[in-house]
């Protein structure tokens, strides 16, 4: 079974490590944070904002703790310089428990504020937006790393001389030193005391680095770009280096990313969206089974279950359905084509129900629509189901393509699409 909610404009989703509970941040007038339980996409409570704090654009967290960047706008709106809020929610109340107002002074305002970070330190580290400011006559804002205790009083704040954008950030326990993403595709490298900034190059010139995320040991920093093809830039804590590894063409616009074991995993911003697997300690994305969890998906949907991430598509030019475990130590399985022939074209869900069970569907070479059950494990057809674990519909047009299916205690629900004269089609079984 698939499931949507539609929670609005969300603009920010973080999660504090542990539990079942992740949290939104949705852009409004003013905006909120939206708790949900992610196990059964459910929402459990929201947070209205204060007036002014419309764009939740980062969050950090501590044990106890989440830290709410908050953009006003961004920007002259006619009268007064726009300024930014942080938001101090406590986890298990989650209740609203301190704000701090940014500010305006000589050097622009303090507003877009894009990263965040608890350091090992225990402070608090945003980075705001810089921008040439719509006042006459014209002027830049400068970007700035503005620096937080727990209860949100204010230590310190360092100023760029440009109006980059401070897009991501990392913070390792080897270091004093923080390391943020910029919109020139440059990493600025501060301290932790503010006093010392120093702009590393990473070779790009004016992409970029939108989300980023550490290495398990802490040693390397990873940053994802966007553009396309899009890059992954990798830099050692420890003495700064900086490596490149270019995707395939298709694969960009690197928004998002998070890392899991050894493997990053990054969200493109494409049509359709896809999810690239990195090898993150050979810092490859193409061997065997990181390239079919990558960007080579014509309609990729990811589906987490247990430890298996369940993908179907187009992957060189074969059509296959493959389940590989969420920590990338394994394939567990993957089938290249429908058994006697056929094209699998639709997304796979878990049925509900028979947890252990899983459906494809797509069409046969009789271009009528196809449904296949096959165990979870191993792939295998379930030969209870239908004839031999397969059910055939005729075909109403010149063919039938399952674009998904879903299943509840009810019945099995595919929907496809009728090629020729059009149309669409809506089928229901038992």
């Amino acid at each position: 079974e698939i499931k949507t909610l539609d929670f609005g404009n969300v603009t920010t989703v973080g999660y504090p490590g542990s539990g079942n509970y992740a949290y939104l941040g949705v852009s409004g007038s003013p905006g909120k944070i939206v708790k949900f339980d992610f196990t059964t996409l459910t929402k459990n409570s929201e947070l209205t904002l204060n007036t002014d704090e419309n764009i939740p654009d980062s969050v950090a967290f501590n044990a106890t703790d989440m830290f709410w960047g908050i953009s006003e706008s961004g920007g002259y709106d006619g009268v007064n310089l726009t300024r930014g809020s942080v938001v101090k929610i406590n986890i298990a109340g989650f209740s609203r428990s301190a704000s701090a107002r940014l500010t305006t002074d000589v050097d622009g305002f303090e507003d877009f504020v894009f990263s965040a970070v608890v350091a090992p330190d225990g402070y608090l580290y945003i980075g705001t937006g810089g921008v040439v400011t719509k006042m006459s006559p014209l002027t830049i804002s400068k970007a700035r790393v503005i620096k937080f205790d727990s209860s949100l009083t204010r230590q310190g704040v360092t100023k760029i001389n440009s109006p980059v954008k401070l897009y991501s950030v990392v913070a390792s326990n080897i270091t004093n030193y923080l390391y943020f993403g910029l919109s020139n595709g440059q990493i600025l490298r501060v301290s932790t005391d503010l006093n010392n900034i120093y702009t590393i190059s990473t070779g790009l010139n004016n992409i970029a680095l939108r989300s980023a995320f550490l290495s398990s040991d802490k040693l390397y920093g990873y940053f994802g770009t966007d553009d396309q093809p899009g890059k992954i830039i990798r830099i050692s804590i420890s003495n700064e280096a900086i490596s490149t590894l270019t995707l395939n063409s298709g694969d960009g616009n690197l928004i998002s990313s998070f890392r899991s074991g050894t493997y990053g995993y990054f969200a493109a911003n494409t049509a359709p969206g896809r999810i690239i697997k990195a090898d993150l300690p050979s810092f490859v994305f193409n061997s065997s089974d990181a390239a079919i969890l990558g960007g080579e998906f014509t309609a990729a949907l990811p589906n987490v279950y247990k430890n298996a991430i369940l993908l179907s598509g187009n992957y060189r030019n074969k059509d296959i359905v493959t389940s590989e475990n969420f920590d990338g130590s394994s394939v567990n399985w993957q089938i290249e084509q429908f058994a006697g022939g056929g094209v699998i074209s639709s997304a796979i869900y878990p049925i509900s129900g028979a947890s252990s069970k899983i459906y494809v569907a797509g069409y046969d070479d009789a271009s009528a629509l196809k449904i296949e059950m096959r165990n979870l494990n191993d792939g295998a057809l379930v030969n209870t189901f239908g004839t031999n674990g397969v059910v055939t519909s005729i075909a109403i047009d010149l063919y039938s393509n399952s674009v998904g299916i879903v299943a509840d205690a009810t019945g099995i629900y595919v929907v496809s699409a009728e090629s020729g004269v059009g149309g669409m089609r809506l089928e229901k079984r038992n």
